[in-house]
């Protein structure tokens, strides 16, 4: 997976134009607020009024519309039932869009193997796609503020980690949300957070995801047939902690008690109950992070499933680089 957090279609100082192509291949679907965000600084958390929040967004909007103009992107509306904020336009790149990126990039980590469509977009993976997006939006939000390095390719979707030599089957891979590489500027020197991202809408039972958090230790101590080291070593200088962030509607108590249900689970086994090899996991819920950050004391561990909540740093409270 290319390790890069800036730039667009591999060149640096590319054209806007072409940086948010490119931001929409990877990404796959866009709304209008992540757009903004990654490339206009506009703050969506921030208290201001609905005229002000409208006017943040025109620059965006106004992009968009060219390069749909230009048909190469496409947008279609959300459900009016999926908050926030209600019904908002969603972008992808047409196949004609497809074509410009794959053909200035030099080299590619994969190539998703069509371009989306209209019915694709307005399916099952729009609200995943979505608050993956928020997620990194939430991450990309705290660099700015911090001065820290993580831009709109800072995450990669969909990872595919094999964790078996098995062809196929559940316990063959395990496929990431996403891969975050976020580069935090502290008093004492650069630190590097690579973390997988587990994005939960409750749409699977928790020992559906208890499963798969478990594949994801697995990978920690998978090896290739004739090599010698685990084979995440060949993408990652150390391996990966894992954050699971919770969504699927707005009732707070069921998260909440979603994530007390979790921990308690994952505290029962050996291999994630302690900090530290083979994973390290965090729970928080989507809307703490997009409102707080991922520096606040949101994340809650297996071995300390009642708390106190820690920064993704580890801390028990923001202090010292973690304020920024």
């Amino acid at each position: 997976m290319p390790d890069r957090t800036e730039g667009g279609l591999g060149v640096s100082g590319a054209p806007l134009r072409n940086q948010i192509l490119e931001c929409l291949y990877w990404h796959r679907l866009l709304a209008t607020r992540h757009i903004a965000a990654l490339y206009y600084g506009y703050d969506e958390t921030a208290p201001v009024s609905q005229r002000d929040r409208m006017r943040a967004l025109r620059p965006a909007q106004q992009l968009l519309n060219r390069l749909r103009k230009a048909r190469l992107v496409d947008k279609v509306q959300t459900s009016p039932k999926i908050p926030p904020p209600g019904s908002e336009a969603v972008y992808f790149l047409t196949q004609e869009g497809t074509a410009v990126v794959e053909a200035a990039l030099d080299e590619l980590g994969h190539r998703y193997p069509r371009a989306v469509t209209p019915e694709m977009a307005r399916g099952p993976m729009q609200t995943h796609n979505l608050e993956v997006a928020d997620v990194g939006v939430a991450f990309a939000r705290e660099a700015r503020r911090r001065g820290d390095a993580f831009g709109p390719l800072g995450w990669r979707r969909d990872v595919l980690h094999r964790i078996s030599d098995e062809a196929a089957g559940p316990r063959s891979a395990v496929i990431a949300d996403a891969v975050l590489r976020y580069l935090h500027h502290a008093p004492d020197g650069p630190v590097q957070i690579t973390r997988f991202v587990e994005l939960d809408r409750a749409t699977m039972d928790l020992q559906r995801l208890l499963d798969k958090i478990r594949n994801y230790a697995s990978l920690h101590g998978y090896r290739r047939k004739g090599e010698t080291g685990p084979a995440w070593t060949r993408t990652y200088t150390s391996f990966p902690k894992l954050l699971v962030v919770l969504s699927g509607g707005t009732n707070r108590n069921r998260k909440d008690s979603r994530r007390e249900a979790l921990l308690r689970m994952a505290a029962g086994e050996p291999a994630l109950a302690a900090p530290g090899p083979p994973l390290d996991v965090s729970v928080t819920s989507l809307d703490a992070l997009m409102v707080q950050g991922p520096f606040a004391p949101i994340w809650w561990t297996p071995h300390q499933p009642d708390g106190p909540p820690v920064t993704i740093l580890g801390r028990p409270h923001a202090r010292g680089s973690d304020t920024g």
